[in-house]
């Protein structure tokens, strides 16, 4: 299955392979990869709502259920153009035997089926569930379950408020997010299974304890090892509360899904020091071995190059793995697979930034040299 997008906000084009079970998604800020990975969330999870199988019978009523995710993530369809042109937004899902084309109009979405040829099919993954994860995971939970409580208490006060109170727009990526930490259950003791046992070592070698949910508040807590401590997140350093939500989906939802679960994380390397940075790719492809699929977002050359290490190591298959960088152009950004082989994915884009470095560098050194630098 692919989802191609075209003029898309501020995309140009992006064509991305859902077949790959571990994707990585490179490239500066404000170019698009947040909005390639909501689209396609989007798209997917309606998709999902009415079944692989039922959707040529059921194209008008996936049509109408993701407009209203698209309204409710983008608020004005008509934004959804090229931030950059007068070409209006297109999307295309493909997948065997056709492909369903999605076109801004105005304030609607039009659908319509194409026929592909028989040498371009692709078949759908085997995907039973999808979770997003966006960035700023941690100040979201925090503010959200605020929220929830400041909804409960001007709802008992409702009769004294003599102003109406506008309720602030969540896209619904993260709202979805929100609320599937907070529909969490709780596993008995004793419970096992591959992808648990990774989380365990995620929880030893990164965050230095465990991430808990309390069924009673409805809220994760962190219990940092041979302390005796019960943290709330906001108690917590940067890293673990970063971390925790990643944590408390793979070990409450993943870990117990009747299917294959794929996962967008968008910056998983947000607030982690290098070494952690590594090391959350270890786990990344163990997880992929596990059967859990993996879309990423990241900044991170540390990321980059240990993904390229793993697959030098044979812990990363490159023939189910695609790197995508972004590339900006006067039109919007440019989303392209590099080649990925049994040597690694070969890019620069992270070159240019240490070549910078280094040349200005040198150029300060020889000015100090020569006297140029004067305190």
């Amino acid at each position: 299955m692919q989802i191609r997008i075209k003029n898309f906000g501020p995309i140009k084009s992006l064509d991305l392979d859902l077949n790959k079970k571990f994707t990585l998604i490179f490239g500066k800020n404000n170019i698009g990869k947040s909005y390639a990975t909501s689209a396609a969330y989007l798209i997917l999870k309606n998709l999902l709502k009415i079944g692989y199988e039922n959707l040529d019978a059921s194209l008008t009523e996936f049509g109408e259920s993701l407009r209203e995710s698209f309204y409710a993530t983008y608020e004005d369809l008509g934004n959804l153009r090229s931030r950059f042109s007068e070409k209006g937004m297109k999307l295309f899902l493909c997948t065997d035997p056709f492909e369903i084309a999605i076109e801004s109009h105005g304030k609607n979405l039009l659908l319509h089926k194409n026929s592909v040829p028989a040498n371009k099919t692709t078949t759908h993954p085997d995907i039973r569930h999808i979770h997003y994860l966006p960035a700023s995971r941690s100040g979201l939970y925090q503010a959200l379950s605020a929220f929830s409580q400041i909804f409960a208490e001007l709802s008992r006060s409702r009769g004294i408020l003599k102003k109406k109170i506008d309720i602030p727009s969540i896209p619904e990526p993260v709202s979805d997010y929100f609320l599937g930490l907070s529909a969490i259950r709780t596993r008995a003791p004793g419970t096992d299974n591959e992808i648990l046992c990774i989380v365990r070592e995620t929880e030893k070698n990164i965050l230095k304890g465990e991430v808990l949910f309390d069924e009673e508040t409805k809220r994760m807590v962190f219990l940092p090892r041979q302390t005796g401590l019960r943290l709330d997140m906001s108690l917590t350093s940067s890293m673990v509360s970063e971390l925790s939500p990643v944590i408390s989906y793979l070990k409450y939802l993943v870990a117990f899904a009747d299917g294959i679960s794929l996962i967008f994380i968008e910056e998983p390397e947000s607030h982690l020091h290098p070494e952690a940075q590594i090391r959350l790719m270890e786990i990344f492809a163990k997880l992929v071995t596990a059967n859990v699929r993996i879309v990423l977002t990241s900044h991170s050359s540390h990321m980059f190059n240990k993904m390229n290490n793993l697959i030098l190591d044979k812990k990363i298959d490159p023939d189910t793995t695609g790197t995508v960088v972004f590339k900006e152009t006067d039109e919007g950004g440019v989303g392209t697979y590099i080649s990925t082989d049994e040597l690694g994915a070969d890019d620069e884009n992270f070159l240019e930034v240490t070549e910078k470095l280094f040349s200005e560098k040198l150029e300060l050194i020889e000015k100090l040299n020569s006297g140029g630098i004067k305190e």
